[in-house]
């Protein structure tokens, strides 16, 4: 069987060269008798991999192989790849992961719709994030919930200790990955999650875990200082961090909420 996407197939036919413009959705053909040319690995990592937003052991490094594997992925037109392991780097981003946590909690809209889709541990959503999955306590995930849709109001120490997490994850990481494209469209933004995709199912197979830091792309002020510090002009589009949980337990918790497959399949 293969993928297809809009911009080419997907790494499960083998083949990141044929441009293929279809459609945005995936097209999926299954053939008698052929069998499927790609990794088993691929098709597990698939299955198991998730988020992991938890306490990484600061004491794990990137080692070069795996190094060399993420540029490899991210050789695309258009897209650099910035890897950031140093210490002072990786301060730094935390330091203003979390002036765009907190600036984003306390924009109305943002909140409001993040909390739509942090739900609570007991909750039977098919889509969304339940606190769980965060790490949080029964309690600690209704009271965040409620508090971002409005109808609590969260304690000042309570929304600290939320962004604060954020800068300290992102200090004890292995590394902090910065993709930067050279257009801010539909296209730039496409191609660098694409990548993001590969280098996720990558490092998951390698002992590693991503987590997303959607702030430094949203938020104007942190964007243009990261743009600084990596010395680009061009945007950054996806950053995510890369570690190894301090807890192995944290890797297994359970996935995000999503629907079963067949309702999202058009036959």
């Amino acid at each position: 069987f293969f993928f297809s996407s809009r911009r080419r197939h997907t790494r499960l036919q083998g083949d990141w060269s044929s441009d293929v413009c279809s459609s945005d959705l995936m097209e999926l053909a299954l053939v008698p008798g052929e069998r499927a040319r790609f990794e088993p690995a691929i098709l597990t990592a698939i299955r198991e991999r998730r988020i992991v937003r938890a306490e990484l052991d600061e004491r794990v490094a990137l080692d070069p192989e795996t190094t060399a594997a993420l540029r490899a992925a991210a050789v695309r037109p258009g897209l650099d790849i910035h890897i950031l392991t140093d210490r002072p780097s990786l301060h730094f981003v935390g330091k203003f992961q979390e002036v765009a946590e907190a600036t984003v909690f306390n924009r109305e809209a943002f909140a409001t719709e993040l909390g739509e889709w942090m739900l609570p541990n007991e909750s039977e959503s098919k889509v969304g994030m339940r606190g769980r999955e965060f790490g949080l306590d029964d309690r600690a995930a209704a009271r965040l919930h409620l508090g971002l849709t409005r109808q609590i109001q969260l304690l000042p120490d309570e929304i600290a200790a939320f962004t604060h997490q954020a800068n300290v994850s992102i200090r004890a990481a292995s590394a902090v990955v910065v993709l930067t494209c050279v257009t801010d469209d539909l296209d730039g933004w496409l191609q660098a999650g694409d990548t993001y995709e590969e280098m996720a199912l990558l490092l998951w197979n390698r002992g590693f875990v991503t987590a997303m830091q959607g702030s430094p792309v949203e938020v104007e002020a942190p964007n243009l200082a990261l743009r600084a510090r990596l010395r680009t002009s061009r945007r950054p589009t996806v950053v995510f961090r890369v570690g190894r949980p301090l807890r192995p337990e944290d890797a297994r918790r359970p996935h995000a909420a999503r629907p079963p497959l067949e309702e999202l399949m058009l036959p």
